[in-house]
């Protein structure tokens, strides 16, 4: 009886202890776009938002904000990005996009709780081997750099959910991007790709792919596999013919092959009954071909031009 009294007691006084520890809710959701405003209580700030201020580089005084959950920088013009960002251990969203920076401190990867790193539109030509160290990693903005090559380690990421890299200077990926099966969304628009890894075929939840502006002439039989695919857009490729295995996209919604080489496509595109829109401008169709896929795809928005 007195020890069940005793840990009675316990739990009262232990209870507004990890209430204390605890954030509020409200006090986690407020944004901050001032940092003198900040300061004044360090420990209760969560959220910095510091975007559009010309800085040139991170003021020293934003470390002193240890709770932060949410730091965006971009639009700013600041170079380089300082050790000490090792020390925002909460960290969850990092936003340095719009920026001049090419490299990254060996210090970001103490970010392990970083679920979203937002780098579009900076100078990376490679990305540094720490962001591979942020397993946690859902969201990886990269688009507008001028990347030329990922690396095998590009496979730890495996809870990412949305990878940008549109618009860099891709032309081979690595066969270990395949093993990012968490995947829902993936843009690769806009690089020098000639061909997908055979590898693909681990993208089994990928609902939106983006291939537009390569140089792509093959696609591989693993994109079949794609079974929750619902936008699909190739448009101005190299592709000359599209495999049988489009016919097992059955849940894709939005097809776009326009500014191809096509001359025909797969009877098996006739399995494609969610199909809302077809694009094929600008390939070598003929108005037989039109008929043709009016007929197996009757409730699909199709457009073409002989």
């Amino acid at each position: 009886m007195k020890s069940t009294v005793f840990c009675l007691l316990t739990l009262l006084l232990l209870v507004p202890a990890l209430k204390a520890q605890s954030p509020d809710a409200s006090n986690t959701q407020q944004e901050f776009r001032n940092l003198e405003k900040a300061l004044a209580n360090p420990d209760n700030v969560f959220r910095l938002n510091l975007s559009d201020s010309t800085l040139s580089k991170i003021p020293d005084d934003v470390f002193q904000l240890k709770n932060l959950r949410v730091l965006d920088l971009h639009n700013n013009k600041i170079t380089k990005l300082p050790k000490k960002i090792g020390q925002l251990t909460h960290l969850e969203e990092l936003n340095l996009s719009g920026n001049q920076l090419y490299k990254l401190p060996k210090e970001i990867a103490a970010l392990q709780k970083l679920e979203k790193l937002s780098l579009w539109g900076n100078l990376f030509v490679r990305l540094p081997e720490q962001v591979y160290e942020l397993k946690m990693l859902k969201v990886l903005l990269l688009s507008r750099n001028g990347l030329y090559k990922l690396s095998p380690g590009i496979a730890n990421l495996t809870n990412l959910t949305k990878l940008n890299l549109g618009m860099n200077r891709i032309t081979v990926l690595p066969e270990e991007i395949g093993q990012l099966k968490q995947l829902t969304y993936l843009n690769l628009s806009g690089n020098g790709l000639k061909y997908l890894p055979a590898s693909i075929s681990g993208w089994e939840n990928l609902t939106f792919l983006d291939l537009n502006y390569n140089k792509i002439r093959d696609l591989p039989a693993g994109i079949g596999q794609m079974k929750n695919l619902e936008h699909l857009l190739i448009w101005n490729n190299e592709l000359e013919n599209v495999p049988d295995e489009i016919g097992q996209l059955t849940s894709l919604k939005k097809l776009i092959l326009s500014e191809n080489h096509i001359r025909n496509l797969p009877g098996a595109i006739g399995n494609l009954k969610q199909l809302n829109k077809l694009s094929l401008e600008s390939n070598y169709f003929t108005e037989e071909d039109m008929a043709k896929l009016q007929q197996m795809l009757p409730e699909t928005q199709i457009a073409i031009t002989y």
